[in-house]
């Protein structure tokens, strides 16, 4: 669910190095043993990106106002901070330039909020560790030179008192606030219950506010309206109860325009009241963990880069994953990228695209957003409830259907994933041992049954591609949708079958006409040309020191090339729709030749025989076939 001017003030339509900061910012600064799940420590972690050039280069190469202003203020913060150890000293000039700042590059509280930079946590630390004010969230709590720093700034905090005191109305509601501020937040919930109190008192103030300042009057209004809950924070993503988090989000926006709109920043910084860290609350709960946390403890929105459509919000874990950290640190997958590129234009409305494979839902979610229905399939219970979190995240609900199985002929199979990759699980038959989790498998065919015209189909199931074909053999032979398939060639062998049978079913039985590379990775060798021609072979269908052993021989496929990569694109152009061109090829670095094959038959290890200076390749990668 994205709300206008979320792209532009998240920079997600800037460059990737701005995605990567804001993203690394958010994984790095977490700190769960934290009241506000932050700290200055962990902060200081993130300047040396800044100072080393990288956030530089970023603004260099395209703006970003509120990137720009959070490093600005970190490094006035940590200066600061060193400043006042060495010779307790604090520099207003550097102050009022940062706060200046602040005020050019964003001109509201409501701007900074759906920006998800954490702009309000590192003022709450400023304005408790440096100025000691505000209130609440953990004095105290951490130790070393930020502990001496914060003991050595009380004398300007103290200095500023008389001019930021509580009013008198507003004692009892600054007292409960700063309470609430200090407990931790629950396991698996993104705020603490404030107590029921809380809005009776914020009520009773707003009413009698005479002589209060505007950013008071603002508190009483923000707690008055309910967006802090005094209960537990309910979402189900059985039964999709997302709306009081819905409606809370849009009153939030709201609230900020109305209550805070004449709230400055140097208001917000020099104020005893803990109005900072009640926004970082906010923002972290509404933004970033809601309805992600209901799918897995931790749980919490990456941004996507919006580049040609508008950007979504991906559900990720905590713990160590590589799929997640591709998306910290590029905003896309680049495959599903270059489909919505290509897909993009078309007709969209009445078309489906199944997601085959979905993992955690980076094609589907951009290709709802093109404006297709979309079915995705993915087989493992946690990536497929954090699947299901994203489209509700997104309100994306009305357009895609997940569905926790597998793809193939139907029945059950048995889920295996390697540690820390939730994209590499493989699906196999029950009888292949007894490690790994029970799934279902469904036949594409049984689900696609009742649905619309299917435009696209993306196939990305680590070697189970041919089961997968199968089970959609009579959707594919009716609608001939846009196929774009990755083939796991060693996966494939281990399954007793190969590559260059699922070309044969595509290209000969199925009747694709075309086929053509999905993008053009730097390691791959079907892609090699010009300077890049002497890339040395690698990927899952490569084998070194290798040749084929009984192959069946393509008429007129013997060339002399210059090196393993050109051999690998010479087959790769002799692939032929409607007859078996080349599925596999061998390179003798030796002589040069470049021997190409209809089928390398062999499945099991007898397939290959050693050869020295020598490459055994077959078709894998990611290709579209029309």
């Amino acid at each position: 669910m994205l709300l206008e001017g979320e792209d532009y003030w998240s920079c997600a339509a800037a460059s990737a190095t701005w995605h990567r900061l804001r993203e690394t910012l958010r994984y790095v600064t977490w700190d769960p043993a934290q009241a506000l799940r932050t700290s200055m420590a962990k902060f200081g972690q993130l300047l040396p990106l800044w100072l080393d050039g990288e956030g530089r280069r970023a603004a260099e190469e395209s703006p970003c106002a509120a990137g720009e202003a959070f490093f600005t203020l970190l490094d006035f913060l940590l200066s600061s901070l060193q400043q006042i150890r060495d010779d307790a000293s604090l520099s207003v000039n550097s102050l009022a330039d940062a706060l200046v700042l602040l005020r050019l590059r964003i001109p509201s509280i409501s701007a900074a909020m759906f920006s998800t930079w954490p702009i309000f946590g590192l003022m709450a630390l400023a304005q408790q560790k440096l100025l000691r004010l505000g209130g609440g969230a953990g004095h105290g709590s951490e130790n070393g030179l930020e502990e001496r720093a914060f003991e050595a700034s009380m004398p300007f905090g103290e200095a500023l008192r008389p001019f930021v005191g509580i009013c008198d109305a507003g004692q009892e509601l600054h007292g409960i606030l700063a309470k609430w501020l200090e407990e931790m937040p629950p396991p698996g919930r993104p705020l603490p219950a404030l107590p029921a109190s809380a809005r009776r008192v914020a009520w009773r103030f707003a009413r009698n506010a005479a002589g209060c300042s505007v950013l008071e009057r603002g508190v009483a209004r923000l707690v008055a309206s309910g967006l802090i809950p005094t209960g537990a924070w309910y979402i189900s993503l059985v039964d999709h109860n997302v709306s009081a988090w819905r409606k809370g989000l849009w009153r939030l926006r709201r609230m900020l325009d109305w209550s805070l709109q004449a709230v400055t920043w140097n208001r917000l910084l020099l104020s005893g009241w803990p109005l900072s860290a009640i926004l970082h609350r906010l923002q972290e709960a509404y933004l970033r963990e809601a309805v992600c946390s209901a799918a897995v403890e931790g749980g919490y929105a990456l941004r996507s880069r919006a580049e040609g459509s508008p950007g979504v919000w991906l559900c990720v874990g905590r713990m160590e994953d590589l799929a997640a950290e591709r998306w910290r640190m590029h905003g896309e997958f680049s495959d599903c990228t270059a489909i919505a590129r290509l897909l993009r234009g078309g007709s969209a409305g009445g078309c489906l695209f199944a997601d085959v494979g979905a993992n955690l839902g980076s094609c589907s979610l951009q290709m709802a957003r093109e404006g297709f229905a979309v079915l995705a399939l993915e087989p493992s219970p946690a990536t497929a409830a954090l699947l299901e979190a994203s489209v509700l995240r997104n309100g994306l609900e009305s357009r895609i259907q997940v569905v926790q199985a597998a793809a193939g002929r139907g029945g059950v199979g048995r889920l295996r994933c390697p540690e820390k990759h939730s994209a590499a699980c493989t699906v196999q038959v029950v009888d292949t041992g007894d490690d790994g989790q029970l799934v279902s498998t469904v036949a594409l065919d049984a689900l696609l049954e009742k649905r619309s015209r299917l435009c696209a189909l993306k196939i990305d199931v680590e070697g189970s591609e041919e089961e997968a074909l199968i089970g959609a053999w009579q959707s594919l032979r009716l609608h001939q949708p846009r196929l774009f398939l990755e083939i796991h060639a060693r996966q494939l062998r281990e399954r007793g079958t190969s590559s260059g049978s699922v070309f044969d079913r595509l290209l000969i039985e199925l009747g694709y006409r075309d086929v053509k590379l999905l993008s053009d990775h730097e390691s791959n060798c079907f892609s090699a040309s010009g300077s890049r021609s002497r890339l040395t072979p690698q990927g899952d269908g490569v084998h070194a020191e290798c040749r084929w052993h009984s192959a069946n021989l393509l008429p007129a496929g013997l060339y002399i090339e210059r090196d393993a990569c050109r051999c690998a694109r010479a087959c790769f152009l002799q692939v032929r729709p409607g007859e078996p061109g080349c599925r596999c090829w061998d390179f003798d670095a030796e002589s040069g030749y470049c021997q190409m094959y209809r089928s390398c038959e062999a499945v099991n290890a007898t397939a290959l025989t050693p050869r020295d200076r020598s490459w055994a390749g077959e078709l894998s990668g990611n290709f579209v076939f029309s």
